[in-house]
């Protein structure tokens, strides 16, 4: 594909037993194809990253890839732009160096012409849709409820009506092209654990601007640090989603985003 004909060898010739292509294929060997192509892009979760090139679980004592990361001096959950694991960054050479040196396991996808580590990416759906936009919505879900049961002396039933009847309005006004249709208290935060929104990756994607609703009234209910630093985090969120061209939900827009 890198050279635009059909291959002289299928591929068992790359695993080592090469074979000469035979029958139709075989007659097209080194043809022109009519076009060139190139690997750019492996994306998938971190479950089939590990599976598939042998790299460290997420939970492991070095959990990246790309750097030294860990749980001790390296930390990975040190984001700052001083962190020490930033020194430790590595590139393609350097993968294959230290992997030779220390005879791991080097998928056949690295033999592809042209192709690099850093042509290997974690997905949005995995990292944010069933990830960490669920984490950010869940959590401005539940301060929202505490936040009217604290003001009007509710109870949760009824601060989950009143959560519904906002989510209905957003839906009439933003007709967002995946919605969820009613919000119940465990989708929002399970027993003993941190609030996480229980929902599909689309229909998670397509709350994101209800949300920054929510953090718009929930600055007029509490205008104190925690509530604007929420309102930020969750705008740059929606923000994030519009830099991808995938729109959280805009009705007057939907069209340019049907394929999300």
């Amino acid at each position: 594909m890198a050279h635009g004909v059909f291959p002289e060898f299928g591929p068992r010739k790359w695993l080592g037993s090469g074979h000469v292509m035979q029958q139709l294929k075989g007659r097209r060997a080194s043809q022109p194809i009519g076009c060139r192509a190139l690997l750019m892009q492996c994306r998938g979760d971190w479950a089939w990253q590990k599976w598939i090139f042998d790299w460290p679980a997420w939970n492991g004592g070095r959990i990246c890839w790309r750097c030294l990361a860990d749980n001790n001096d390296l930390n990975w959950r040190d984001c700052t732009c001083t962190a020490a694991w930033r020194a430790t960054k590595r590139n393609h050479q350097d993968y294959m160096r230290v992997s030779s040196m220390a005879m791991a396991k080097i998928s056949h996808l690295m033999g592809f012409p042209g192709f690099k580590m850093e042509y290997i990416v974690s997905d949005v759906l995995h990292c944010c849709d069933l990830g960490t936009t669920q984490d950010a919505i869940g959590n401005v879900l539940a301060d929202w409820l505490r936040a009217i049961r604290k003001r009007d002396g509710w109870n949760k039933a009824a601060a989950i009506a009143l959560l519904n009847d906002r989510l209905r309005q957003y839906r009439r006004q933003f007709r967002p092209p995946t919605a969820i249709n009613r919000i119940t208290a465990e989708m929002i935060q399970q027993r003993n654990k941190q609030p996480k929104l229980r929902a599909k990756g689309p229909e998670t994607r397509h709350l994101v601007r209800f949300a920054v609703q929510l953090c718009l009234e929930l600055l007029h209910i509490n205008d104190d640090t925690r509530t604007q630093v929420r309102y930020r985090c969750v705008s740059a969120l929606f923000e994030f989603y519009h830099a991808m061209n995938a729109s959280p939900s805009d009705a007057v827009e939907t069209k340019r985003w049907d394929g999300v």
